[in-house]
């Protein structure tokens, strides 16, 4: 049976993604990073903050993807297993190498966030990640058991409770990142099974602008207000609208997605190929012992700030550009020598047993407590 290539629109959207995920790390981790105070307000300093709106799409928009593609997918305990040795690939080989090129004095404590690095969040993105695959099989399951008017009710009362009230109110009610990321899956999931009804590249394009106009005003008006009222706080919080659970960055995300989803469909490797290494992007330039090193003792990027305001973006890109590259070069050499090693189809049996014998027992509970039907 031949599989249907990949829709290289999204495929092109995930590397956009990733670009702008690393883009974000180039303002948050090396701008303004813990060490670092910046104490003066000036345009490069906007820049690099409005820099950080990044980030938060990056994020928003891999989630959307999961939602769209696994909602009509089974469980695969193999790419539980493929994720697994691939962060452990990096999370392990990372250390090994700065040890002994003695970047770092590596403590217990490191140790531990090494060896388990998703149990104890040292990739926050990815603990999360694995948390809704192991469970989407169940989200699946309420999501088809319901109706649309019920399902649009659930949706909205999450957007209202993780995205809406924090971003106008500041309240945080039960904000967590399984709750935004199961958020940002069942509107992926939304998209996929309604999104045929509607003119989804008009609706993406006025979401994309909207919320991206909205966002653009609310910064600029909390620097404008610092400034003329000389209120801190306002500095401070500038980059409120940028923020996790900030709806507009949902609604720009969504927006994305919709109008990349929305063009003619087509299948280029090369744009494929790459995307395939956007995973491996995220863990070798992110990771704990890496992030500082690569921000402060390679780019030295806070030293950036002195420059001209267009040489400052251009920098920025063009660093990013480089970290992305050689990122993937490297995942390049993961994928064809280190993961034949890891690929062992007795584990990957193993696993499998193991998750036929523990799903029907979630659904049996599930079903008892009326979370989904008999269907």
């Amino acid at each position: 049976m031949r599989h249907k290539s990949r829709n290289s629109n999204i495929e092109l959207l995930r590397i956009i993604s990733m670009f702008l995920i690393v883009l974000h790390h180039f303002a948050i981790h090396g701008i303004f990073n813990s060490h670092i105070v910046i104490a003066n307000l000036t345009i490069n300093k906007m820049l690099a903050e409005f820099l950080i709106i990044g980030g938060k799409i990056g994020v928003d928009l891999f989630v959307l993807i999961m939602g769209y593609f696994l909602i009509d997918s089974n469980f695969k305990i193999k790419k539980v297993f493929q994720l697994e040795t691939q962060i452990l690939t990096y999370s392990i080989g990372i250390s090994i190498v700065f040890v002994l090129l003695k970047y770092v004095n590596i403590s217990m404590s490191a140790v531990i966030k090494t060896i388990f690095p998703v149990i104890t969040n040292s990739y926050w993105f990815v603990t999360s990640y694995i948390i809704i695959y192991m469970i989407f099989p169940i989200i699946n399951k309420i999501i088809k058991s319901l109706n649309k008017r019920s399902n649009v009710k659930i949706l909205i009362t999450l957007i209202i409770l993780l995205f809406f009230l924090p971003t106008f109110f500041n309240l945080k009610v039960g904000v967590s990142n399984i709750g935004t990321f199961l958020t940002m899956y069942y509107m992926g999931a939304m998209i996929k099974i309604y999104s045929s009804k509607y003119n989804i590249g008009k609706m993406g394009y006025r979401l994309l602008l909207g919320n991206l106009t909205f966002s653009i005003i609310g910064f600029a008006s909390l620097n404008l207000a610092g400034i003329l009222f000389n209120i801190e706080q306002f500095l401070n919080k500038s980059t409120h609208f940028f923020d996790d659970n900030s709806v507009f960055m949902l609604g720009i995300a969504v927006g994305l997605f919709l109008i990349f989803l929305n063009k003619k469909e087509f299948s280029n490797k090369y744009i494929n190929f790459i995307a395939s290494l956007s995973f491996g992007v995220y863990l070798i330039h992110d990771n704990f012992l890496m992030r500082p090193i690569l921000w402060n003792n390679i780019f030295h990027v806070h030293t950036l700030l002195k420059l001209n305001p267009v040489v400052f973006v251009l920098a920025a890109f063009l660093i990013t550009f480089v970290i992305y590259v050689v990122c993937s070069l490297i995942d390049m050499v993961r994928l064809l020598f280190i993961s034949k090693i890891f690929n062992g189809s007795i584990l990957n049996k193993l696993f499998n047993e193991i998750w036929n014998l523990i799903y029907p027992i979630i659904v049996k509970i599930l079903k008892f407590f009326r979370l989904v039907n008999d269907k």
